[in-house]
């Protein structure tokens, strides 16, 4: 009986979702344990958590081997995130409001692009908890864009929990992806 081979795209796709699930998780217990935290703490926060996702998005889709459109579509999305990060980075006292304006805008775009791969691609562990990161990333974008003015306090909290909550499912995502293949 042969052993099981390994194979070196799926590996990758296990350890990027548990590496940006991890990061996420990270981000979203230091946004809840600090709540009243400075604008600038939370936006370079934020940034870093944007640039890394962005980076690890922009890498499995640059490297997995899937349809050009969904290369095209994945790298857009990386590209967003890390040009987001660079730009709050840059001035996190002028962007709080571009902050909700631009997580938002990732959250709604990510959420749909997630929910269609789920439907319609080869998904790592569970289909129903990619469609589940899908909507409820749809769902924190649609409430950020269209309730853009509250509180710093409210928009860490839903930052903080996005984070949370889509990192445990990224990383779960990342486990039970298989590590090899008969």
């Amino acid at each position: 009986m042969a052993a099981p081979t390994r194979d070196p795209l799926l590996a990758e796709t296990r350890s990027l979702l548990i590496t940006g699930g991890i990061i996420s998780i990270i981000v979203g217990i230091v946004l809840l344990a600090w709540p009243e935290a400075t604008v600038v703490v939370v936006a370079v926060l934020l940034a870093v958590n944007l640039i890394l996702l962005g980076i690890l998005v922009l890498a499995g889709s640059l490297g997995a081997e899937i349809s050009v459109g969904q290369k095209i579509l994945g790298s857009f999305l990386g590209l967003l995130a890390i040009l987001a990060g660079v730009v709050v980075l840059g001035r996190p006292l002028q962007t709080v409001g571009v902050i909700v304006v631009v997580v938002g805008a990732f959250w709604v775009v990510g959420g749909v692009l997630e929910f269609l791969h789920a439907i319609f691609g080869e998904v790592s562990g569970s289909r129903l908890l990619a469609m589940f990161l899908g909507v409820l990333s749809i769902g924190f974008g649609v409430v950020a864009l269209s309730w853009p003015g509250p509180t710093v306090a409210v928009v860490i909290w839903l930052i903080g929990i996005w984070s949370l909550v889509s990192g445990l499912i990224r990383a779960l995502l990342g486990f039970l992806t298989p590590k090899s293949l008969a």
